[in-house]
């Protein structure tokens, strides 16, 4: 049995250069994580790419680590040609894996400059329960808008998923009222507390942004939290002062870095 990698979430903002190339694209989480055990056999897999890279089609694969045979397969062309869940893949085998088994996951770059990954994990006997509780909401880092783009919300936030004992957890915010459902999903991967970082467009910016963290266990049951509301700062565009600078007041920046990187891919 093989381990490769050991992945990260989300990492913090702690610096940021003025220029990003995008130099490959990475796969960047999995679930079940890397290591897991005791995971129930009848799992749907998630895969999540690096959403800075895209322009590379991929081939997804659960594999028997024992016999290397392929339990299921999935071709991707494009990270951004993604389903309804951002940069996050699925992949359902046609039957329940064997039980007590070592197995990897593997993402193998077809066409495109991307980096092959493989992950193990190992099921148990059991079978998804999914979760009971419902996630918190810990803090809105950030919430702006621009005077000359007046009618687009840039937010930070960050949620405290239920405890899930599939391990097979999903999470995104949403902004009741604006048009911010369904963005940034981010598989929770054990996670003690998940950042999401969202943007949406409006008419006009709201002076207050509330926000509910929603949780997709292994069996497709969605629990939301209740919301947490804060003020939506209006700012310069050529500059802002902000209490928490190094990891929100970052976002423009990344913003759009992230919109050159994906007009040069």
């Amino acid at each position: 049995m093989t381990m490769l990698t050991t992945l990260v979430l989300l990492a913090p903002l702690a610096q940021a250069d003025p220029v990003v190339e995008c130099a490959s694209s990475v796969l960047s989480n999995v679930a079940p994580a890397p290591g897991a055990v005791d995971v129930p056999v009848d799992i749907e897999a998630w895969f999540q790419f690096d959403a800075d890279c895209g322009g590379v089609d991929w081939n997804l694969e659960i594999v028997n680590a024992d016999t290397d045979e392929v339990a299921a397969t999935r071709e991707i062309n494009d990270i951004y040609d993604s389903d309804s869940f951002g940069d996050i893949f699925g992949l359902k085998p046609d039957a329940d894996l064997d039980p007590d088994q070592a197995y990897l996951l593997r993402a193998t770059p077809i066409e495109g400059d991307g980096v092959f990954s493989e992950t193990a994990f190992e099921t148990g006997s059991g079978t998804l329960q999914g979760v009971d509780q419902d996630p918190e909401m810990v803090e809105i880092v950030d919430a702006f808008s621009y005077e000359d783009r007046e009618g687009t919300v840039h937010l930070v936030a960050t949620a405290a998923p239920a405890d899930d004992p599939d391990g097979m957890s999903r999470i995104y915010f949403e902004t009741p009222g604006h048009s911010g459902e369904h963005q940034d999903h981010q598989i929770v991967a054990g996670q003690q507390t998940v950042e999401l970082v969202s943007s949406f467009t409006d008419t006009k910016a709201p002076t207050e942004i509330c926000v509910v963290a929603v949780q997709i266990d292994g069996l497709g049951g969605e629990r939301s939290s209740e919301e947490l509301c804060a003020e939506v700062e209006l700012i310069e565009s050529k500059g802002r002062c902000s209490a928490v600078p190094l990891q929100a007041g970052l976002f423009a920046l990344i913003a759009g870095v992230l919109g050159v990187v994906r007009r040069r891919t």
